[in-house]
């Protein structure tokens, strides 16, 4: 995956050392991406126990997701849950301070 910084404009292969996580309270956290060339983080989502869950489990399931019909919409089900909880987390975490 691929990013480009908000501050400099340098676009760079995503790796785990150029992430950042600032945990901000009870499972919450922020996920930011440092630029390598700058060394400014962008914020990059928030996250929380279970969307780490869904979106390990998405994984497993997109793996299979092209087998059958029935794993494609399987999949497709589960994103659209996953998306709601992802939704509901971003939002409630940009409340805190």
């Amino acid at each position: 995956m691929n990013i480009q910084c908000n501050h400099c404009q340098h676009t760079y292969k995503l790796e785990h050392n150029h992430v950042t996580i600032r945990y901000l309270k009870q499972d919450y956290r922020k996920v930011s991406f440092v630029c390598p060339k700058c060394n400014v983080a962008t914020h990059g989502y928030y996250t929380n126990n279970q969307v780490t869950y869904w979106q390990n489990k998405l994984a497993t399931l997109r793996k299979n997701a092209g087998k059958s019909d029935e794993a494609m919409s399987k999949y497709n089900r589960e994103e659209e849950h996953y998306q709601e909880l992802f939704d509901k987390v971003q939002e409630y975490c940009r409340g805190i301070k």
